[in-house]
């Protein structure tokens, strides 16, 4: 088919294509040689393709995995502080100030932490 202007072509397939329920995208242009003008123009399916992995696309899923390393290494840690505050306070009954302080700090820290956990 051939059209006046790209802008005609463009809505004429915009109004098909949303009569049948998919969408149109430009895909390719090709243009002379001489004075570089649009010879033609091809309007595809938006699903048409497939997609390129680029390398920011791996970074992505790279830094992800860290992200979830980094999230259990922190659950983790955070089991080895209670437990070792647990055996603290099994072991022994009269401990320093400083020692009953952090003690105190890590508790009220855990319930902070607990309440908006029960909450929701």
């Amino acid at each position: 088919m051939e059209f006046d202007s790209e802008a005609d072509a463009k809505n004429f397939y915009d109004e098909y294509a949303r009569q049948e329920g998919f969408i149109v995208r430009i895909d390719k242009c090709h243009r002379s040689e001489i004075d570089n003008r649009i010879i033609s123009r091809r309007l595809t399916c938006n699903k048409e393709g497939f997609h390129v992995r680029e390398s920011k696309d791996k970074r992505i899923r790279q830094l992800t995995k860290e992200l979830e390393r980094r999230d259990q290494q922190c659950q983790q840690y955070r089991k080895l502080i209670l437990s070792l505050l647990e055996t603290v306070e099994e072991q022994n009954k009269f401990l320093s100030t400083k020692v009953e302080h952090v003690v105190q700090c890590v508790k009220q820290l855990e319930n902070d932490v607990q309440k908006p956990l029960d909450t929701s």
